[in-house]
């Protein structure tokens, strides 16, 4: 018995040490592939607070002080300015040309809808706005606007809603040969603002340009014909009670006081000898025409030798002013990069001299005044 018994004692010590080697060898595992899990859940985590940081670093802060970007101070007002009115729309292949529309239709003046053809912005009895293609667009855009959360414009683009896109009538998205707004040829074609339309209105009856001009046979040329013909001839008509935009004919029945939004489309000018817009300014520059009370606020640019000359690409720059009309910096949105560049004065105008095509909106002193010049804007 006593020999049984101690056996059966020694039998069941070996069994509890084998249960209990049985077990570790299957906990070992178990701890490891927990220890694994934990490890990832753990990489995981750090992972996404990293991105969320980097996120939350491109995130718009409150505006306490300057700021220097690309080595241009921002005072607090022109931070203001830039957070109201700028965005960068991201690339997408072939529609460059497109987020130039956008950026055109962001400007302040439009997006109060102060000189728009209000007409054309009516509603059925549905709630829906019965021309809606520049209305819609511009509405959109106070959407992107109105999101408190939306990225620093410095850091990020915008994305723009594929459904939210439009062309002009009869055009199509997916044709990467399509141009800014104007035409449909490399800044001189048959396809001009005056006949080109959306929903059956051009954008002179929109609101969205007064007239528009292509350039001559060199720069003294284009600004007599601008005076002489655009300028003076576009007060004439006004002040003679002519309704809405172009002197030439316009429908709407709505009036409008005077001239206040000027496109000039400077491209071209190879015909005329000049391989870039350096040669055809000389010593000009794109500000020519302050003395006649217009002052460039917007810039459409056609890359096709600088930066882009295997691939033409289209790119927008707004222009701030400050307190003497002078011009302060360029904001340059280019989808292709990310967030906005700012260019000084000068470096804005050497640098839209490289190119071969550009368009450019002069605004009226009023509107310089009241949507250009942020020291002057006291709501902010």
């Amino acid at each position: 018995m006593q020999i049984s018994n101690n056996y059966d004692i020694q039998q069941e010590n070996e069994h509890l040490q084998l249960e209990k080697k049985n077990k570790t060898d299957v906990t070992k595992p178990l701890i490891y592939s927990t220890l694994g899990i934990a490890v990832t859940v753990v990489g995981v985590v750090v992972i996404k607070n990293i991105l969320n940081k980097v996120q939350e670093n491109k995130k718009i802060k409150e505006i306490t002080g300057d700021r220097i970007v690309d080595g241009v101070t921002l005072s607090v007002a022109y931070q203001k300015w830039i957070r109201k009115y700028m965005f960068n729309p991201n690339q997408v292949y072939p529609l460059c040309w497109n987020n130039v529309m956008f950026l055109y239709l962001a400007g302040p003046e439009f997006r109060a809808k102060k000189y728009l053809n209000t007409k054309l912005a009516q509603k059925n009895i549905n709630g829906e706005i019965i021309n809606s293609k520049i209305i819609s667009g511009i509405n959109y855009i106070n959407k992107i606007f109105s999101d408190p959360n939306r990225n620093d414009c410095f850091l990020s683009n915008v994305d723009i809603n594929f459904n939210q896109r439009f062309t002009y009538d009869n055009g199509s998205l997916k044709k990467s040969g399509e141009f800014f707004l104007w035409y449909d040829d490399r800044l001189g074609g048959s396809r001009r603002a005056t006949n080109v339309s959306y929903d059956g209105y051009t954008l002179m009856e929109y609101g969205v340009a007064d007239a528009v001009c292509y350039n001559k046979a060199n720069i003294n040329a284009t600004r007599n014909y601008i005076i002489n013909s655009i300028i003076n001839n576009y007060h004439n008509y006004a002040d003679r009670g002519i309704p809405y935009n172009s002197p030439a004919a316009a429908t709407s029945g709505e009036t409008k006081p005077g001239l206040k939004t000027l496109v000039v489309s400077f491209g071209g000018a190879e015909k005329y000898g000049y391989p870039t817009l350096e040669s055809f300014f000389g010593n000009n520059d794109i500000n020519f025409l302050k003395d006649q009370g217009y002052y460039p606020t917007f810039v459409a640019v056609y890359d096709d030798r600088v930066d882009y000359s295997s691939c033409p690409h289209w790119m927008g720059a707004y222009i701030v002013y400050d307190t003497n009309h002078d011009i302060k910096f360029f904001l340059w949105a280019n989808g292709c990069r990310r967030g906005i560049k700012v260019l000084s004065k000068q470096e804005g105008l050497e640098k839209l001299k490289k190119y071969g095509a550009i368009v450019v909106k002069y605004s009226s002193q009023d509107i310089v005044d009241e949507f250009y010049t942020p020291e002057f804007l006291q709501c902010m």
